[in-house]
């Protein structure tokens, strides 16, 4: 009994950790994978180098950027001007379409990850959490990415941050969380690597650093 009440307990709380998800795009939102060409991209204004995820770390220049950039994705639009705008400064950038087919086996696992961290911390009665025994709430963090969530009667710790290798070496260690996305490689490895507006830009500004 204990055990199905946990396992329905984490299905409640998989609706909510998507609706957080929601300030990039995932792979959870595209049930049909549409290809969009280098020459579509170029219409859309986006003139940068499309190369495929298995080709991240054979660039030329020492520092660049890989911008996993998805069309239909609202976020992602957000994020082009900036990546067009660094990119006329001279800094280089790659795009990988995350619409293509080729791509799609580095998307990161979000449902694998709320399995793993999302926690039941404590049972809700009357708006007022009441944690388990040995639980607090100073147990999890905002600034670590956690987040308390009150699902019905439940109360879960969610793990917002992606649980991914932020300094990946080679393709196969590569994972993109969401859309937009960028990697930072110097040296042909990864330095530095983060989902959404604010990460993009506080990445683009380490360039030359």
């Amino acid at each position: 009994m204990k055990t199905n009440r946990m396992k329905n307990v984490l299905m409640l709380g998989l609706g909510v950790m998507l609706m957080i998800l929601l300030t990039a795009c995932g792979n959870e939102e595209r049930e049909v994978v549409n290809e969009t060409t280098a020459t579509e991209s170029e219409a859309r204004g986006i003139d940068l180098p499309v190369i495929l995820y298995s080709e991240v770390f054979d660039q030329e220049p020492e520092e660049y950027f890989v911008y996993f950039w998805n069309a239909d994705c609202p976020a992602s639009q957000q994020f082009e001007p900036h990546a067009m705008e660094a990119s006329v400064s001279g800094i280089p950038i790659f795009i990988v379409d995350m619409t293509d087919p080729a791509n799609q086996s580095i998307w990161y696992d979000w449902r694998a990850h709320h399995e793993r961290y999302t926690t039941w911390v404590g049972d809700v009665e009357n708006g007022e959490i009441t944690f388990h025994e040995g639980v607090s709430e100073g147990d999890f963090a905002p600034e670590d990415g956690w987040t308390i969530q009150v699902v019905g009667s439940y109360a879960l710790a969610q793990m917002q941050f992606p649980q991914n290798n932020h300094q990946p070496a080679s393709p196969s260690e590569v994972e993109v969380a969401g859309t937009p996305e960028l990697l930072r490689i110097v040296g042909g490895v990864g330095v530095g690597q983060g989902v959404g507006m604010e990460w993009g830009q506080a990445l683009l500004a380490q360039y030359g650093q």
